[in-house]
């Protein structure tokens, strides 16, 4: 049984990512939204696997493109408190006998607020935290990049539009 998807948007202008939230914000898919800064230009986190939805959001004005991962283990509810303003997702791809042992290794380190195993486009969802994003850039540029097993990986910072 599924735990969920991650449905990773990209908009040709981000000019439509408001309208677009405006559109679809309140649907009883959504468990949590966020917009992103990065690859994506948001990222939803959907109940369940429901294909008409992911449909929906794909002929939104300004939709690019849309990736999607099955939540294996949802880890966020465990997450880690922080500080809000400073966080980005991390969606990596791992050689496949080793996404065990990144996930392990991820959750031992003290700015990994949750990582959660997924299958589909990217294997880990991870969200990082820090002081500042240039923290979590150095973060993610020394340590989460060499780790042994990791193939690739986006980084995408949080942005908080309810906070700006």
């Amino acid at each position: 049984m599924s735990a969920g998807r991650y449905l990773l948007v990209r908009f040709t202008d981000r000019e439509k990512l408001i309208p677009a939230i405006e559109t679809i914000g309140d649907s009883e898919q959504i468990s949590k939204w966020n917009a992103v800064d990065g690859h994506f230009s948001l990222v939803l986190k959907l109940k369940n696997n429901d294909q008409a939805f992911v449909e929906t959001v794909s002929n939104l004005d300004g939709f690019a493109e849309a990736s999607t991962c099955e939540i294996v283990d949802d880890k966020e509810q465990n997450a880690k408190p922080g500080d809000e303003l400073n966080n980005s997702y991390l969606f990596i791809e791992t050689a496949p006998d080793k996404q065990k042992a990144v996930l392990e290794i991820l959750e031992k380190i003290d700015a990994v607020s949750f990582c959660s195993p997924c299958t589909g486009d990217y294997d880990l969802v991870a969200v990082i935290q820090g002081e500042t994003f240039a923290d979590i850039d150095r973060l993610v540029d020394e340590q989460f990049r060499m780790l042994d097993g990791v193939l690739r990986l986006k980084q995408d910072r949080i942005i908080y539009l309810d906070k700006i």
